[in-house]
This record gives structure tokens, sequence and C-alpha cells, in this order.
């Protein structure tokens, strides 16, 4: 029994830290839009990016006779060999362009923001010559950054105009995992702002532990993709590496969503509109309670400005580590 138990939560472990920042990407088919593998796409100018995201709001995202008939985010994964590339789209309605890039065009703002994210336990951001910003990566339950995985992004922003681009980069993750690539694209539109996110990554040894995992504990783990009916005409959803992924960049999705929403609002009240919105989707999303979850963010949220307030006088804290009930 102990023995299951120390296997479990080793593989749980692994997993998380592998998938924890992969966002999933937008079917190319559904969206009428570039192949998820195509380096065009990745290399693109600003205003390349600006027409192509127009193109897709047009054709899918814009509102006919005051009625959206769809989700309001398309989303879906990629798994080719050792890399994963994944992509979203969603539009933010009644949203101000300025306003959006003063939050998500900032270190600062992106490490308020993913903080809400089940697997975040910390962000730490450095507004020097070179931005950069620490990713504290870790289980759902809570943790203190200590107790996690840090990944330092380095973090590099670009307007023009009516259209933006915030990448993240890393070159080095945990288990081995590297080449982390994560772009955001956005551009002004009718009463909000649309938004693209892409990601890639190499999985190295990682992908065999997630492979375990999915064969496993996470078996039963759904996304968001429809792969079919059942003999009851039940819609069958995507399983596997792709629903993790999918999984992963709704969760994320939502934090930006939130954080741009209730940018006035405190954290907590940040903090309660993410789990009210992903729950939702409770079939995919739903871990846990909302007060646990209230609870874990209000702790980690203070973890992670005594980290920052540390940082910026250039000095390392250690937050102590409690015996809990997981």
């Amino acid at each position: 029994m102990i023995f299951q138990l120390r296997t479990e939560r080793m593989l749980v472990t692994a997993f998380m830290l592998c998938l924890v920042l992969v966002p999933c990407i937008l079917s190319a088919a559904e969206a009428g839009t570039d192949s998820v593998d195509d380096p065009g796409v990745r290399q693109e100018s600003l205003d390349q990016s600006a027409t192509r995201l127009l193109a897709v709001y047009d054709k899918s995202f814009r509102l006919q006779d005051g009625v959206k008939e769809r989700l309001p985010f398309d989303v879906s994964a990629s798994d080719a060999g050792d890399t994963i590339r994944s992509h979203t789209y969603f539009f933010l309605a009644d949203i101000n362009f300025d306003e959006f890039v003063d939050v998500l065009g900032k270190s600062s703002g992106w490490c308020d923001s993913l903080l809400l994210h089940l697997n975040v336990k910390g962000c730490v951001y450095f507004n020097e010559e070179n931005p950069r910003l620490v990713l504290y990566l870790g289980r759902k339950y809570y943790q203190t950054p200590s107790e996690s995985v840090g990944i330092t992004f380095r973090f590099h922003h670009q307007r023009q105009a009516e259209v933006m681009r915030t990448t993240l980069k890393a070159d080095k993750g945990p288990y081995g995992t590297s080449d982390y690539n994560f772009v955001v694209n956005a551009v002004n539109v009718d009463n909000g702002v649309f938004v693209e996110l892409r990601f890639e990554n190499s999985k190295g040894y990682a992908g065999q532990l997630v492979d375990l995992y999915l064969n496993t504990l996470g078996r039963s783990k759904i996304g968001f993709t429809v792969v079919g009916e059942s003999l009851f005409g039940n819609p069958m959803y995507v399983h596997g590496t792709i629903g993790a992924a999918e999984r992963n960049v709704v969760r994320y999705m939502f934090a930006l969503r939130v954080s741009l929403e209730h940018r006035n609002e405190p954290f907590e009240k940040r903090a309660e509109a993410w789990f009210d919105a992903t729950e939702r989707y409770a079939d995919q999303l739903h871990e846990y309670s909302r007060e646990r979850y209230l609870d874990i963010k209000a702790k980690e949220h203070a973890n992670q400005v005594k980290y920052q307030q540390a940082a910026e006088r250039g000095e390392s804290v250690e937050i102590p580590v409690k015996r809990r009930n997981r």
C-alpha cells in the first residue's frame, strides 16, 4: 500500500511538472487557419499577425445579429514526436486595447495573472535591461516556491498601433524538457481584443512519464475536443496528452481573462472569479472545492509577494515548510 501511494505521487508530480506549461492549439481545420506546425506563422511580422488574426476573427468569432453560437474559445493540441505545439484563440469583450497592453505587456502583469493557475506556485519578475520572470510550478495542492520547480523565462514585448506580441522563452525546464516558446499575439477589434496563444516545447525524457501517467492515473480525464459519439449519442471527448493540454490552456486562458476583466479588484476577487469560470466546465476542469482553492491561492499569493519584495531588494527568501494534510 505504501509503495502504491509513493508510486502514484511520483507519477502525478512528474506529469504535472511536464504539462503545466502546455497550452493548447486551435484546430486548423475548425478555424480555417494556418497549420499548427507552420514555421512561417512563428516568424511572421506584427503586421502579418494582425492580418491573420483579423481574418480568423471575422470568420469564426465575430458576432452576427448579436448572437454568438459557439464557445468563447477554440482549443486543441498537437503532439509531434519530441515536440508539443499548442495554440488557442479567444475573444475578450469590452476590454480596451491600451488596458490589455498595460497588463500583458509587462512581466509584472503576467506574474499576477499566471498565479491563478492551479499548478503555478509563484512568479517573480525582474525588470532589468534584459527583463525576465521566474515561474514556479508544482502540484495542485499548496506548495511554497522552494518546494516547486522554477523556470526562468526571457520576456520580450512589442507593440505596433493596434497589434501587440509578448514572448516568453526558456532554454530549459524540469524533467529534461527544453526550448520553451510561449507567444501571445493580440489585435484590437470592434469592442474588445482578439487574442492568440502559441506554445511549443521539447518534451525530452519527460514524455515517457507523461505516457505512463496517462495510461494509469490519468486515463479517465478528458479534454474539450469532441472525437466521436457513444452508442447513446453522447459526445466522446479527447483523452491523453491532447486532452491534458486542452485542460491546461483553458485554465491559463481564464487566468488571463479574469485578470483583465477584474484588473481593478484585489487578488482574492480574481481568484473567486477564476474558480467560478472554470467550474462552468467541471467535467474537464474540476479538481477540488472552491474553499480549498481560495485558501491555497491566498497562501501562495502571500508567498509570491514576499518573494517579489525580496527580489527587488536583491535578497532571497525562504518560506518555512510545514507538514500538512494533502
